[in-house]
């Protein structure tokens, strides 16, 4: 069975606390006052912005016959 350190090459470290938002984007920890294995991941970014699909693309595949 892989391990966390085998994959990402770091042991889980453990806190007492949770870490600020910033301090724990992208990490895995566990709170060992808590008793649980957490992790933070990147929050969704701006690719989903943006106006709607023009017309013509959003029926793509359609026929006009």
């Amino acid at each position: 069975m892989a391990t966390y350190k085998g994959i990402k090459g770091v042991k889980v470290v453990t806190k007492a606390t949770d870490p600020t938002a910033s301090e724990a984007e992208g990490t895995v920890w566990y709170n060992s006052t808590g008793d649980a294995l957490k992790y933070a991941i990147q929050g969704a970014g701006a690719w989903a912005s943006g106006g709607n699909m023009s017309t013509l693309r959003a029926q793509d595949g359609m026929s006009n016959a």
